[in-house]
């Protein structure tokens, strides 16, 4: 059942519960990135597996409060399925939780690879910020039946740009193995930009659309998680 929260008389704010669970599981894992999100090291289950073995303050039992799974609609049904699934095992495991909120070694290891899952499909290092991650997940769904085939894959960050505009920046990593030849590559663009542009505008008909490209010969290695 989908109700409104009213707090001091006013209806929450939409998608709040998105962005509440975002930042919760963001802060609780510490990924303090440094670089910008079209700079960063795609990472991998076992990454973010080994960043979680470093830290034991990441299950927090209040995180998974702000959990509705309702509201991640946007999210493909197979996806949804996936991280309801983890929410609910971790949730699980965190309630077994002491009033002083220590995690024991334990419930560590239990609750470890599937709040892994959950870090991994909140997609931290393609999606800058919560809003990003919901633009981003419903632009990518749309684009499911004709994802081009030259495209890796896509990163997103929300904000204002410097004309104090509200504004989504998309950038379109072009799938490419051997040497660049820039000919080559801008004539790749021009067809990912057809498809990726209108559905953008579409998703996000509010503000400025700033649509770059990357090669992924230029996706960063990881050479560790971040600090």
């Amino acid at each position: 059942m989908s109700f409104k929260i009213w707090v001091n008389g006013q209806p929450l704010p939409p998608r709040y519960w998105v962005r509440t669970f975002w930042k919760d599981v963001d802060r609780a894992t510490r990924f303090a990135w440094s670089d910008a999100v079209a700079d960063r090291p795609l990472l991998t289950p076992q990454d973010i597996e080994k960043q979680l073995v470093t830290r034991n303050q990441w299950l927090w039992s209040h995180v998974f409060d702000y959990f509705r799974e309702e509201e991640f609609h946007f999210l493909p049904a197979e996806e949804l399925m996936l991280l309801s699934n983890a929410v609910r095992q971790v949730r699980a495991v965190a309630s077994e939780m002491n009033l002083d909120g220590v995690a024991t070694p334990d419930q560590l290891n239990r609750a470890r690879v599937d709040f892994g899952k959950i870090v991994s499909l909140m997609g931290f290092d393609r999606y800058d910020d919560p809003d990003a991650y919901f633009l981003g997940k419903t632009i990518e769904s749309q684009l499911a039946t004709a994802w081009p085939p030259d495209l890796d894959h896509l990163r997103f960050r929300t904000g204002q740009d410097s004309t104090g505009d509200p504004a989504l920046w998309v950038w379109a990593f072009v799938a490419e193995t051997g040497e660049y030849e820039e000919a080559r590559f801008l004539g790749r663009t021009d067809l990912i930009e057809d498809i990726v542009e209108p559905i953008a505008r579409e998703v996000a008909p509010e503000g400025r659309l700033y649509l770059r490209f990357r090669s992924t010969l230029d996706l960063p290695e990881v050479e560790g998680v971040p600090a």
